[in-house]
């Protein structure tokens, strides 16, 4: 059986632009993520997938003999969200730790993709394949979306409003509906010392872009409070007998008509009989004067 041949120039290429794409994705989505305890589903939604993309390809990898290195940079989207998730942890531990969630989710977590690109560079570089159209290319793609991230942040708050209906509802919060069996108390004092940062307005620009963005995760919090005590009132108020929505019943009525059908002969109908015999009684007569 013949060996397999390695990857050719034109699959290498579309492979680092694919990569390069999925990157991306995982860095918008990361930075859309709710904050830990809450979000650890979508969290492992995203890390998941992002997992799963580098495992798919690593078959094909090997068998077309990559190089390690181009094997390990399918995991790069893996990686940025594995960060996002250690510092979570650390925030929740140690809540001046967001800063460093600030920094790092600033621009669609733009501090990841562009660490990772800069890793697809140095690949190119080494590789001399084809090096200028593929570092092209990735210049092409990433330097868009740091403007546009860099942008969102600044003016239009675009990571708010994708987050708000990416994770609209409250199905991903496995802690609010208590299926999440593990011991939370330290997670939550560590979420209430969080909730005590000053959120008020501020002169400085970069701290404002801070703040806005604290305002926005505790309104969304008090927006699931608000739902999920919702859900409780409906539920207590279905569970008693007396104060549960009467039923509709139909309610047959027998109404009389304005007024009662004609039987028998009409008046009409009596007037013509009688013009009617009293023509042939003036015929016989004449019948019997002739």
């Amino acid at each position: 059986m013949p060996a397999p041949m390695p990857l050719k120039y034109p699959t290498e290429t579309t492979l680092i632009l694919v990569l390069g794409l999925v990157t991306l994705l995982v860095g918008v989505l990361t930075d859309t993520l709710p904050l830990l305890p809450e979000g650890i589903l979508p969290w492992g939604l995203v890390f998941g997938s992002a997992l799963l993309y580098g495992l798919l390809l690593y078959p094909l990898l090997r068998r077309n003999r990559a190089e390690y290195a181009f094997r390990a940079l399918h995991f790069l989207p893996a990686a940025i969200a594995l960060l996002w998730f250690l510092i979570q942890v650390l925030a929740l531990l140690f809540p001046e730790v967001l800063a460093l969630h600030r920094y790092y989710t600033y621009g669609w977590t733009a501090v990841g993709v562009i660490a990772s690109f800069l890793l697809l560079a140095w690949f190119c570089l080494r590789v001399l394949r084809r090096f200028s159209a593929r570092i092209l290319l990735l210049a092409l793609v990433l330097i868009p979306f740091v403007s546009v991230g860099f942008f969102g942040e600044r003016f239009a708050d675009w990571d708010q409003k994708l987050a708000a209906f990416l994770w609209q509802g409250t199905w991903w919060d496995v802690v609010g509906t208590g299926t999440f069996l593990a011991d939370l108390r330290p997670l939550r004092l560590a979420q209430q010392q969080e909730d005590e940062v000053n959120v008020l307005p501020s002169d400085s620009l970069e701290e404002e872009v801070w703040r806005k963005r604290l305002r926005s995760l505790q309104r969304r919090r008090e927006r699931l409070a608000k739902h999920r005590e919702e859900g409780t009132q409906e539920s207590a108020l279905a569970s008693l007998p007396e104060l549960r929505k009467p039923t509709k019943t139909i309610v047959q009525v027998e109404i009389p008509p304005p007024r009662l059908p004609s039987s028998g002969f009409g008046v009409g109908t009596v007037a013509v009989m009688t013009l009617a015999g009293y023509c042939g009684v003036l015929h016989q007569r004449a019948r019997n004067r002739v």
